[in-house]
């Protein structure tokens, strides 16, 4: 599940091109792709499937995070022990211990939620920020089978929700970053700023081009 926005956006659309050629020639891709974007939740089955009450706990971490974020980590342990299977959960408790710096409990969860649920997006981006920390570039571009843009990634899916939009494009952001494409980390922050400009993720890597570049 990911987390609507308190004020109201219409799902909108948005062309992607792939920014930058993979090495892996038999891999690429050429092709413009469109998809939309929405605010509203988008439920996996799984989630669906849990207790009333296990959803309402887990939703009233994203409120407890911005106003008590020792709550929220007690909240979302209880989830991850009872329900070590639901990626979510997982990913957001990482998510908490980076809010409060412990590294180590982020990157032992990330690690572990990238080995069971490869195929989550959430699990995907969370993995690779451990790889920009370790600056291990070629692995974050086989974490994504080469595949830089959403919707190549996911090729049955038609719409991604803004969180999904921002996580991934901030990561392709740093990875480009990280091997010295300017022009196509800036493209990557011209995309979310353009859809997400309040996110902290959005402020983060606007500090980091400004580093490098002139936006």
């Amino acid at each position: 599940m990911k987390k609507s926005k308190k004020h109201k956006k219409k799902s909108t659309s948005k062309k992607i091109v792939p920014l930058f050629p993979s090495k892996k020639k038999d891999k690429l891709q050429i092709v413009f792709s469109t998809f939309k974007i929405t605010y509203e939740p988008i439920l996996e089955k799984r989630f669906k499937k849990l207790p009333d009450n296990v959803k309402q706990e887990y939703i009233r971490c994203y409120e407890l995070i911005s106003t008590d974020i020792k709550e929220a980590i007690s909240i979302l342990e209880k989830l991850v022990n009872e329900y070590p299977t639901i990626p979510e959960f997982v990913n957001n408790l990482a998510a908490a211990y980076s809010m409060i710096g412990e590294r180590k409990k982020t990157i032992l969860l990330a690690e572990e939620n990238y080995k069971k649920k490869p195929e989550y997006l959430f699990a995907k981006t969370g993995y690779a920020e451990v790889l920009l920390y370790k600056k291990e570039y070629e692995k974050i571009a086989e974490i994504f089978d080469y595949r830089f843009d959403l919707k190549m990634l996911y090729p049955d899916r038609d719409t991604f929700h803004i969180t999904e939009v921002i996580a991934f494009y901030r990561v392709m952001g740093f990875y480009y970053l990280g091997i010295a494409k300017m022009e196509q980390a800036k493209d990557c922050y011209k995309l979310i700023k353009e859809y997400g400009p309040e996110y902290e993720m959005t402020k983060r890597l606007e500090k980091k081009l400004t580093n490098n570049i002139f936006l």
